[in-house]
């Protein structure tokens, strides 16, 4: 990973998620990745997506928890 490089990160993300949909690891540096580029609602919804593999995930819930707050619905 090329940690600064956001946009190369997040897509590869895409193709790891679609590789490896199951893969809760992912979602959560997508969720990451999609808060460092301030696109709050597509962290949200990362967040979500892995949710539903391991619901009691807690960086995911963090993430979670973050996106909804900076997008004002805490």
């Amino acid at each position: 990973f090329h940690m600064d490089s956001h946009e190369l990160v997040a897509r590869f993300l895409e193709e790891c998620k679609r590789k490896y949909p199951k893969s809760v690891y992912f979602y959560a540096l997508s969720s990451s990745i999609q808060g460092w580029l301030q696109n709050f609602e597509a962290a949200l919804y990362e967040a979500n997506v892995g949710l539903q593999t391991d619901p009691n995930n807690c960086e995911l819930l963090y993430y979670k928890a973050v996106a909804l707050r900076l997008i004002g619905r805490d």
